[in-house]
């Protein structure tokens, strides 16, 4: 096996000591406000967090020392506040890193927690074949973060980014328990200050994630965002964990997302979204999810006290203390007051009522908050990944290899424990996701918030690196095989492959012993006719590059490369392309196989310079002259003796093919749409 390659620096400051104690080790992840690396605190030995805001030292040098003691003031009030709530990431300390002949870089240094973000733990449960979670399994699980955004409610403190992916399930947590925190409390204030103005970047805004935007957050003429703010996208992440990861809002851009928010007339509830609740819980849930914002609950503790209340009556009241800080009277809505007429009155749409909270977790009163409100979320930290994403993007570089088998309808990602409230653990049989979510032989792919492409100077048709939205999406565990592409043939929809001039002999198609081999020497039309048989389609390339690495890794497995984990080389065991699967060690984060290696894959996409904007679930131009070409194959890399260069094999290269091309080396993978 060789060295691996070395990680990305941007910094160039892996090896160095800041504060004196903390040594940078790694890098973890990168955006446009932060790069995040993992370091050891000298002495005690312990791993951290270091989150080093470079958007902050930017600044001219005369507004700098403003800034920088507005970061020191905020760092300390979230620290005080973190203090009060287990189910918040820890900092554990701050200051200014500074270096001769650069700008100084306030940092912070946070709590290293090691875990899974709250979207993988449900996609790996999906794909386990566990049933989704009811409302009382789903409230168990999410009650300590309702409780950590009351707590800052009460204190004036708006996260603005709740979602999936900012909630982490720990690992070591006792049997039967599960141990959750809230991520991205970042030092926000300071940093919307700094980044006032710079919030529209190509395609959107980087303020918040949009599949979990309230209206407010789309368009300022719907008011100011706050506490209620956060109280709409809690009602979303709920809902999408009782689908098993299937999303509320299922927009294909930032428009489609916005006008889902903004409609009166379509609230993603429970009961709109086809789950089984309650009148009272559906009337809490239409609240919660109102487009006005005066017509929402005022807090968490607000919504929290109120479904609580209406899932299960005889339980009792749930109640923080005092949280006056933040209260707002709700107006009472009947079915025929206006626009948000479908809107019916809750129960406990008043402050929640003093009494003992449901679980035996005991919360802390916290102080008066007064008239100041800290900003949180992506609109302070732009694509920026902090620490609890940073531990997440750590476990995937780090995480045990993925045993699966070669057959595509019996491999699949490990599953992730069944969190507390689910239900029983799958059979063996149950390996890949339920029917109503993918296909027979697909698994689930979150979807999520990546960087794509690459920003290193030889890099140029792989760049310019660029943050990328995607929905969660089913794709095919291996390459289409023979077999399959045959059924297309004998259907009369497919045409036969013809072998081109060159490597002819390694055409799989037609071949008596080729039945599990992957199909080559296909164009891009025979692709895309195989997968709209089967009611699928081609991926784009943003889907297959987030499949492969979710922007965090070099390779599927990690940023090693290592022969014994693809079919690389025509020179190893394979004169050419393996029957698909025979290298499970290889697999991706979520199990797919062969993502890398074998046979290089279409995608939908036509090939062109990306933007170095934003975008939601990009799809390449309408035109072009060639398609892109992802994965290297078994001949993209013949290996020397020594050293093995990752050259086309790299998960974010890219390749332009003519779409008529055939060749030995060139095959496929099918994907679709979640089933809503």
């Amino acid at each position: 096996m060789n060295a691996p390659p070395s990680p990305r620096d941007p910094l160039g400051i892996i090896g160095t000591v800041i504060g004196g104690k903390y040594l940078v080790q790694s890098v973890i992840g990168e955006g446009g406000a932060a790069v995040v690396y993992k370091g050891e605190q000298q002495g005690w030995n312990v791993p951290v967090a270091i989150k080093l805001i470079t958007s902050l030292a930017t600044t001219n040098e005369l507004e700098r020392p403003a800034l920088f003691e507005e970061f020191r003031r905020e760092g300390k009030l979230i620290s005080e506040l973190s203090t009060r709530s287990a189910a918040i990431v820890q900092p554990r300390d701050l200051g200014i890193f500074e270096r001769p002949g650069h700008a100084p870089i306030p940092y912070l240094v946070l709590e290293w927690l090691d875990g899974k973000t709250l979207d993988e733990v449900i996609v790996g449960e999906t794909n386990g074949g566990v049933a989704p979670r009811d409302l009382a399994g789903t409230m168990k699980l999410l009650d300590p973060i309702a409780r950590a955004l009351a707590i800052a409610h009460g204190a004036s403190v708006v996260h603005r980014d709740v979602k999936p992916e900012n909630i982490i399930v720990l690992d070591g947590a006792a049997k039967g328990e599960v141990m959750v925190k809230l991520l991205d409390f970042g030092i926000a204030k300071v940093m919307q200050r700094r980044l006032e103005g710079v919030h529209q970047t190509g395609t959107m805004p980087t303020a918040f994630t949009p599949h979990y935007g309230a209206p407010e957050q789309f368009s300022k003429t719907f008011g100011e965002t706050g506490p209620w703010t956060d109280v709409f996208a809690m009602a979303l992440v709920l809902v999408e964990v009782m689908r098993g990861g299937r999303r509320a809002f299922r927009g294909e851009d930032f428009s489609d997302l916005a006008r889902e928010s903004m409609d009166p007339a379509h609230r993603p509830s429970p009961r709109a979204l086809k789950l089984a609740v309650n009148d009272d819980v559906e009337a809490v849930f239409l609240r919660a999810l109102a487009v006005k914002t005066e017509h929402r609950y005022g807090s968490m503790g607000d919504f929290w006290g109120a479904l609580v209340a209406a899932a299960s009556p005889s339980s009792g009241s749930w109640a923080l203390g005092p949280l006056s800080a933040n209260r707002r009277s709700l107006p009472s809505v009947s079915p025929s007051s206006g626009p948000n007429s479908q809107i019916p009155s809750a129960p406990g749409s008043g402050p929640p009522t003093t009494g003992a909270p449901p679980s035996t977790a005991l919360v802390s009163t916290p102080p008066a908050g007064g008239s100041r409100t800290i900003v949180f979320g992506a609109a302070a930290l732009g694509a920026l990944l902090i620490a609890g994403a940073s531990v997440v993007a750590a476990k995937k570089l780090v995480r045990p290899d993925v045993v699966a088998s070669a057959s595509a309808t019996e491999a699949a990602a490990s599953p992730a424990p069944p969190a507390s409230g689910s239900s029983a653990a799958p059979s063996a049989s149950a390996l890949v996701g339920p029917t109503s979510l993918c296909p027979a032989g697909q698994v689930v792919v979150p979807g999520g918030k990546f960087r794509m492409g690459s920003g290193s100077p030889g890099s140029r048709d792989d760049g310019p690196e660029h943050t990328v939205f995607i929905d969660t999406f089913c794709l095919d565990l291996t390459e289409v095989t023979v077999a399959r592409y045959d059924k297309c043939v004998s259907a009369g929809v497919c045409a036969k492959p013809e072998a081109p001039t060159e490597d002819a002999e390694r055409c799989n198609f037609g071949r008596d012993d080729a039945a599990t081999q992957p199909i080559n020497c296909v164009t891009f039309d025979d692709a895309a006719k195989l997968c709209g048989y089967e009611a699928r389609r081609l991926p784009t390339e943003a889907e297959w590059e987030m499949a492969a690495s979710g922007g965090n890794t070099a390779l599927p497995w990690g940023d090693a490369l290592d022969p014994d984990r693809a079919n690389l080389d025509a020179k190893d065991a394979f004169d050419g392309t393996a029957p698909v699967g025979s290298f499970p060690a290889g697999a991706s984060h979520e199990g797919v196989l062969d993502l890398v290696g074998n046979v290089a894959e279409w995608t939908s996409d036509w090939m062109a310079p990306y933007d170095d904007g934003q975008e939601i679930n990009p799809r390449g131009p309408e035109s072009g002259a060639v398609r892109v070409v992802r994965g290297g194959a078994w001949s993209g890399e013949r290996a020397p003796s020594k050293g093995l260069p990752l050259g086309k094999l790299l998960t974010r290269h890219r390749e332009g093919v003519a779409p008529s091309t055939r060749s030995a080396a060139l095959g496929f993978r099918c994907a679709s749409n979640l089933k809503r």
